[in-house]
């Protein structure tokens, strides 16, 4: 893991309170970052990030590398939330179009008020 996904980890984990954002669990060795966009297998995270990439071309017009939509928007700290191993996969939105969506929209307007 780089150190920007380290550091971001942190901040995710301080705005949320140390504690799962479903259950309220608090025991931090339990606690883990769940993906709203998955980060899934190999083969999830690359229909993912193709996705991404087709949202982004389509959106904004840019074509995006794996890697940049894997740093930018995978790890992007709107795409994180602090949970717990048993609430982790209730975060993933991915199969909710219009939820991924909306949420690419906002890490856009992030990246590009930035």
């Amino acid at each position: 893991m780089k150190q920007q996904q380290i550091d971001t980890y942190k901040r995710v984990y301080a705005r949320d309170g140390y504690r799962c954002c479903k259950c309220g669990e608090t025991d931090q060795s339990k606690l883990q970052i769940a993906h709203r966009i998955r980060q899934g297998t190999k083969t999830q995270k690359n229909a993912a990030i193709k996705y991404i990439q087709s949202f982004i071309r389509d959106e904004i017009g840019e074509r995006w590398s794996m890697e940049r939509v894997w740093n930018d928007v995978i790890y992007h700290q709107f795409n994180l939330v602090c949970s717990c191993a048993k609430c982790n996969s209730s975060f993933n939105i991915f199969n909710n179009r219009i939820a991924t969506e909306i949420l690419l929209n906002s890490i856009l307007d992030d990246i590009n008020s930035a």
